[in-house]
């Protein structure tokens, strides 16, 4: 069996990424430091592993099972190593973990168990490149009270398969619930949308009659101040000429009677008193 793409290994009780190995230590398969392997790293080529000549194939192969792969492996311990799985926008962490847990209650091992910092189990994750889980093994872990996660190779990305008892039906009729409110949203912000756009038109309109009013409304002071102006150049003081001897103007009335009121040094002295208050 070919080693050159595994990622992790023992090294004594650690367990190590290929990229922090080096020539200066030894490096096992299993956990039981049984199955040796030799660090190799060239100029050329990237850093790999591979058995030592006396380790028989057979040896290898039961220790991966009969259809595990090197990237299955690989990614079963990855989530040993760091203990945490995202979904959707959250990241979930476990205080321990351990591959290839068996479940007593279902009779089934998963790929890796998640513990609590109290050692009380958080949830299994199940790695899938070729084999997806099946309805059966969905509803064996519907058994549990703790969720399962699977994790797709292919896509690098994971989902929760089951939560536990009736948990997964509650998920799901959670997120129908969410999609439903989701849908009234999205309608109230079209409207909003639509009212927003009418409420700038009217805007719009009252700004263009604003402007229209003011430019009347200038245009008629402009006229009313022409008006004015035009009324001072053409208005004209009329003088009075000044009589400087009345008597020649006048003409004696024929009725006699008024004679007294209107004789001329009456009339000259009234005029003169008008033209001496000037």
């Amino acid at each position: 069996m070919n080693l050159k793409n595994l990622q992790w290994a023992y090294c004594e009780n650690e367990f190590r990424h290929i990229t922090g190995a080096s020539k200066d230590e030894n490096y096992f398969l299993d956990k039981l430091n049984k199955i040796p392997l030799i660090y190799c790293k060239g100029e050329v080529n990237k850093p790999y592993w591979r058995k030592e000549p006396n380790v028989h194939d057979d040896l290898i192969k039961k220790h991966f099972g009969r259809s595990e792969s090197i990237e299955h492996y690989n990614t079963k311990m990855y989530f040993t190593q760091y203990k945490q799985v995202q979904y959707e926008e959250n990241i979930i962490k476990a205080g321990f973990s351990e591959s290839e847990y068996y479940i007593k209650q279902i009779n089934k091992r998963v790929d890796v168990m998640f513990f609590d910092v109290n050692r009380e189990p958080l949830l299994g994750v199940e790695v899938y490149k070729t084999n997806k889980k099946t309805n059966e093994d969905i509803n064996k872990f519907e058994k549990l009270n703790f969720p399962i996660y699977e994790y797709n190779y292919n896509t690098k990305k994971g989902e929760f398969i089951s939560f536990g008892g009736n948990g997964i039906k509650q998920i799901e009729s959670i997120k129908r619930e969410i999609n439903n409110v989701n849908v009234l949203i999205n309608g109230y912000k079209g409207r909003i949308i639509g009212a927003n756009r009418h409420i700038s038109i009217l805007e719009k309109g009252v700004e263009l009659e604003k402007q229209k009013y003011f430019k009347e409304k200038d245009e008629i002071e402009l006229i009313e101040q022409n008006i004015s102006e035009f009324g001072k150049t053409k208005s004209t003081v009329i003088k009075r000429p000044i009589l400087k001897n009345m008597s020649s103007y006048y003409k004696e009335p024929k009725d006699y009677s008024l004679k007294n009121n209107y004789s001329p040094t009456y009339f000259t002295n009234t005029w003169e008193d008008v033209i001496g208050s000037k």
